[in-house]
Formats: structure tokens, C-alpha cells, sequence
């Protein structure tokens, strides 16, 4: 069983387009509320598993041995199946057949291997008949991993993908530079690599989603920029153009600045 929620616009989005969202390790599909939202409030259907390394999934005892990679894989490629042969019904709503994939930290890597990227382990890959992504969404994934995903394993990436860190964006003993979240983005095919880097905001994006505080609700204006800014790449890739030029550099912005592959 996968467990999972489905985030739907308040008003018809037909046909809609579907994200597929990928939560970290070890957090839940109900701590990102505060993009999963936005996204469905501005027309996008959005759905969101909760993978086995979930600590608060439910079966979570019986897969600690097991790993949980190709089970990412397994779930992303079930729920997008699913919408993309009508398996769901909601009221009012048609599905486009277009869809993104997106993912934080753990799960930015499972929206890389949906846009093409290459694992070590065959079985994390998708298959050719899976439901390619328009675009990718990977805020803060991880870089090279030995044993899993390495660059050239990123560079087979070949959608338009955007990628999301912060200068204090560390995990100490396992990402000690925040530049390393942008490996894959260095090996972007040309004209594919997109890249937003907040100051001052770390992994959870300082409490706001992932690994949920109190100070979480001081990152309100970077949320706020973030979710304009990947709403933004959403809709120019939807409609057949990557974003270029003034539409995407940012100018006298303190807190964010862009990178273009």
C-alpha cells in the first residue's frame, strides 16, 4: 500500500496538469504544505507519496533493511501511471496527461531519475514507457553519490530542470558544501540547467518545510519568492519555452540570485 495526498485546485484547472512530488528522507508527504499548496492554489493538481523511509510511515519497521531507492522509484512511477491513465477520479477535473516531478534532498534525486538521470542501481531507473516530466523541480538533491548516482549518471538528464539550494544548505558529515546541490546542474545539457540560490536559507529552507520549527515562519518572503519563481518555470516550460533572458535573471532581489546552464 502507498500511502499519499492529493492537493486540488479550488477552481477547474481542465484539463490539468499533474506534479508528482517526492518528499526527503525520513520526513512525510504533510510537511511541505507550504509548496504543495501554493501549487495547487494556482491550478496545478499536485500528489505526493509517503515512501517507506518516511518515519512516520506506517510499515516503515519492516523496510529499515531494505533499500529504499527503487521503492521511491516504485511509488513515483504508481501514482503517475495512475493519472496518466485516468485511474483517478475527482469531480469536475480532466487531466491534461502532462506532468512534472519534483522532489526535496532525497527526494530531488527520485525527480532527477524521472527526468532522465541514470542511477547505478538499474532498479532506481524508470522504464522508457514511464510518463516523461515536461520539467523537473529538484530543490536541494543530492550530489555524487558513490555506489548510487554519479555525474555523468545527472547529465543524462533531458528536461528542462530547475534546480533550488541555499548558502547554508549543509548536512554536516554527509553534504559539508552547500555547492554540492548543484552537481547535477553543472552537468546540465545546454540550455536545460536552472538554478535558484536563497541567502542564508539551509536544507528545510531554516524550519519552513521538510523538518518543520517555529523559526520556519521567518522564511515567508523566501517561500513566497520560491514559489513565484517555480510557478513561473512551470508555466513557460508548459507552454513549450524554458525561461530566458529578463524573464528569468533577477535583479536587485537580496535574497535570491539565478543561474542559467
Amino acid at each position: 500500500a502507498i500511502p499519499y495526498r492529493v492537493f486540488r485546485p479550488a477552481t477547474d484547472c481542465t484539463p490539468c496538469d499533474v506534479i508528482v512530488f517526492s518528499h526527503g528522507n525520513l520526513a512525510t508527504y504533510d510537511r511541505y504544505d507550504v509548496l504543495l499548496t501554493d501549487w495547487a492554489i494556482s491550478g496545478y493538481v499536485v500528489v505526493a507519496p509517503q515512501h517507506v523511509d518516511s518515519e512516520e510511515h506506517p510499515d516503515r519497521e519492516a523496510y529499515l533493511t531494505t533499500d529504499s531507492q527503487p521503492l521511491r522509484t516504485e511509488d513515483y512511477l504508481v501514482l503517475s501511471n495512475r493519472f496518466a491513465e485516468d485511474g483517478f477520479e475527482f469531480d469536475g477535473l480532466n487531466f491534461s496527461g502532462r506532468q512534472f516531478a519534483a522532489g526535496h534532498s532525497y527526494g530531488g534525486l527520485i525527480a532527477l531519475l524521472a527526468g532522465g538521470a541514470e542511477a547505478a542501481d538499474n532498479a532506481s531507473n524508470f522504464p522508457e514507457n514511464a510518463v516523461e516530466p515536461l520539467a523537473v523541480i529538484a530543490i536541494s538533491p543530492p550530489g555524487e553519490l558513490d555506489g548510487r548516482i554519479d555525474q555523468n549518471g545527472y547529465s543524462k538528464v533531458d528536461r528542462p530542470t530547475l534546480f533550488v539550494t541555499g548558502t547554508t544548505d549543509i548536512l554536516p558529515g554527509f553534504i559539508d558544501a552547500w555547492e554540492t546541490h548543484l552537481d547535477a546542474f553543472e552537468v546540465s545539457q545546454e540550455g536545460l540547467g536552472y538554478a535558484l540560490i536563497f541567502e542564508g536559507m539551509n536544507h528545510y529552507f531554516n524550519g519552513a518545510f521538510g523538518r518543520i520549527t517555529p523559526e520556519g515562519a521567518a522564511s515567508e518572503i523566501a517561500i513566497d519568492t520560491l514559489n513565484t519563481q517555480i510557478l513561473a518555470f512551470l508555466a513557460a516550460t508548459a507552454s513549450g519555452e524554458a525561461p530566458v533572458g529578463d524573464d528569468w535573471a533577477q535583479t536587485d532581489n537580496p535574497i535570491v540570485r539565478t543561474l542559467t546552464k
